[in-house]
């Protein structure tokens, strides 16, 4: 499965299935909106967290204490 970089979330739920491949405004397979809200919440955290690396990978910047820490926090509320 391939998704566009650009992909907002309700792209990336088609693709993967979690919402129906119907008509417009079919009501197949929806997600109710506390999982929506999530894959809304860790596409912003993973945003965060790649534009991140590539700035230590690639631009040689270091993350600031408060970029990391707020990506241990959120980590930690996602996965821990």
């Amino acid at each position: 499965m391939t998704v566009a970089p650009k992909a907002n979330v309700s792209t990336c739920l088609k693709v993967t299935g979690a919402v129906g491949n119907g008509p417009p405004g079919a009501k197949l397979n929806r997600q109710p909106p506390d999982a929506i809200d999530l894959a809304t919440e860790l596409t912003h955290y993973f945003t965060k967290l790649t534009q991140t690396w590539q700035q230590i990978a690639y631009a040689q910047r270091r993350a600031t204490d408060s970029e990391v820490q707020w990506l241990c926090e959120e980590w930690e509320r996602y996965f821990g």
